[in-house]
């Protein structure tokens, strides 16, 4: 579909998902993570993303907003089980951005952009 007007035929046609192009915020619960020196921390995100494609977030992936939690829980304790508790604690931007480019890259084929990844303690 391209910009303009478009008429559906009624009955036969109807318009599946309403879809707002705005940036979103989504703050996920806090995230049990382990650290390479084995020392356990509670980790809370925030993501802010933005849909690109309406069709492929309709049509992409089931839920997405579901499915982009459990990729930011996963990339988040890839990432900090790498790391001791003092760098951790240390390098917040790093660790942002490095969750950020991976998952902008991952949702990139459901229609959405990830602006933003902030983590709270």
């Amino acid at each position: 579909w391209q910009t303009g007007i478009h008429y559906k035929i009624p009955f036969v046609e109807k318009v599946s998902k309403t879809v707002s192009l705005k940036e979103q915020v989504v703050d996920f619960p806090p995230q049990p993570v382990i650290t390479k020196d084995n020392v356990t921390m509670q980790i809370d995100t925030v993501v802010f993303f933005q849909i690109t494609d309406p069709k492929l977030y309709a049509y992409g992936v089931e839920r997405p907003i579901s499915a982009i939690e459990n990729l930011s829980a996963t990339t988040l304790r890839n990432i900090i089980g790498e790391m001791e508790l003092d760098h951790t604690l240390t390098s917040r931007d790093v660790i942002n951005a490095k969750i950020r480019v991976i998952l902008d890259e991952a949702t990139d084929a459901w229609g959405i952009k990830v602006n933003r990844v902030e983590l709270t303690s």
